[in-house]
């Protein structure tokens, strides 16, 4: 017969895992959170679910590599305490403006192409809140 009042045993590697991310996401300040989200709206969002799910629409290669390596900075930087060769915000800075160059020319794109289905709307507006999201964070990094 079990102790009913005692606890179950609690899973220690998910709580490690856990507070692991907890403590990344703490020391992420609003323009490298800002930067985050709007990388992986384009890598999870619009590239994974947009573009080979449902083979609408899609990012870029540079694109792509750009929001995968910012990410990859912060990783390394914040949760590994690597040092870089190149200072760490200017990095992410040209990453995000990187992308919002981009974005300036998808928009272009997106305006001359004409007609769009509802799934290309939807897509492309995922497409340019990650863009102006990971540019707005780029404005918010302190140096």
């Amino acid at each position: 017969m079990t102790d009913e009042s005692q606890p179950p045993p609690e899973n220690t590697q998910d709580n490690a895992a856990t507070a692991a991310f907890n403590a990344a996401k703490a020391s992420l300040d609003s323009g490298e959170r800002m930067i985050a989200v709007g990388a992986l709206i384009l890598l999870i969002g619009v590239y994974l679910i947009g573009d080979i799910a449902m083979d609408e629409w899609g990012i870029g290669q540079l694109t792509w590599s750009a929001s995968l390596g910012a990410l990859a900075l912060m990783y390394l930087v914040k949760t590994k305490g690597r040092t870089l060769p190149i200072p760490y915000t200017f990095s992410l800075k040209v990453l995000s403006y990187l992308i919002g160059a981009l974005g300036v020319s998808e928009v272009l794109w997106f305006i001359e192409g004409g007609r769009a289905d509802g799934a290309e709307v939807l897509f492309s507006l995922l497409y340019f809140a990650g863009v102006i999201a990971m540019v707005m964070g780029a404005r918010a990094l302190k140096d």
